[in-house]
């Protein structure tokens, strides 16, 4: 999905770095066991959560940017749903005139197209929803770390 959407991941420092202070501020604030930060699921697929409402609560300077995020990768899921409906649609439609000798142009165009914005779209929420959790994840790094200082 990388190589597809064009997006690069964090360098490694930078990653194992915030990581580290994500770790000690659920340990911290949610006074979690560290198993379950190893644990696959975690705390049930929650620690996500746990960290957006502890940002979105105590970091008001983050808060508009995490709202700008949610809606525009909201947005972007939404059109792409919408791209794939009518991708569907167009295949059994250029399928039956492709068969049935119509002018199959049209159809072979509205799907090619309706196909390329879904690709565009899907990007676009890719790309969104990943500026989004990084948003929260380094906003909780620094938080914790902003705590450690003081």
């Amino acid at each position: 999905t990388q190589r597809l959407c064009y997006s690069q991941s964090l360098p490694f420092h930078l990653a194992n770095t915030t990581w580290l202070m994500i770790k000690e501020g659920y340990e911290k604030k949610f006074i979690t066991n560290s198993k379950l930060l190893k644990d696959e699921a975690g705390l049930h697929d929650d620690l996500f959560r746990l960290a957006y409402h502890y940002v979105y609560e105590f970091s008001k300077q983050h808060q508009t940017k995490i709202q700008n995020y949610v809606a525009l990768y909201g947005f972007c899921r939404n059109i792409c749903l919408v791209f794939i409906i009518s991708f569907w649609i167009s295949v059994p439609t250029f399928i039956y005139r492709f068969f049935t000798e119509s002018n199959f142009i049209y159809s072979l165009l509205s799907m090619t197209l309706s196909f390329l914005f879904t690709y565009v779209f899907y990007v676009g929420f890719v790309k969104f929803y990943r500026r989004y959790t990084l948003e929260v994840l380094m906003a909780f790094a620094v938080l914790q770390s902003r705590e450690t200082i003081s």
